[in-house]
């Protein structure tokens, strides 16, 4: 049957808020990179080939949320800090915390709050990396 003026279509979804817990833990577990697998340049987010960005989506607002990016041998590479605003994505230049670019391979991320945590896994495939000064 097709829609006619005359039908009603109402949606509802639960209110995200401080004192709901299983919402917002819930919203944790919804947090993933995108592009995945990244592939040394995405259309989608970089505006010129120096560009490097993976996002995480989907971060719960006004949730204070820690993410800490591991390699395989368990290394912290990087730590990125969200301020509990109402932007729900963080951007990630692909760097360690020294400010290098990381390397091909697959990586473990730990995103944590108060209100839970969530562990994913991203492939990175980057160019070779020749570094001139040290």
């Amino acid at each position: 049957k097709a829609n006619t003026p005359a039908d009603v279509f109402r949606f509802s979804a639960p209110k995200i808020g401080e004192d709901d817990g299983t919402v917002i833990a819930r919203t944790m577990e919804n947090i993933k990179t995108v592009p995945n697998p990244y592939y040394n340049f995405s259309p989608y987010y970089e505006l010129n080939q120096f560009d490097r960005i993976i996002k995480f989506i989907n971060i719960p607002p006004a949730v204070d949320v820690t993410i800490r990016i591991f390699n395989l041998a368990g290394d912290l590479v990087r730590t990125i800090e969200h301020d509990g605003g109402e932007i729900s994505e963080i951007e990630w230049d692909v760097r360690t915390d020294n400010g290098l670019y990381v390397a091909s391979g697959i990586y473990i991320y730990l995103a944590e709050s108060d209100m839970g945590q969530k562990v994913g896994k991203m492939a990175v495939f980057t160019e070779i990396e020749q570094l001139n000064t040290y």
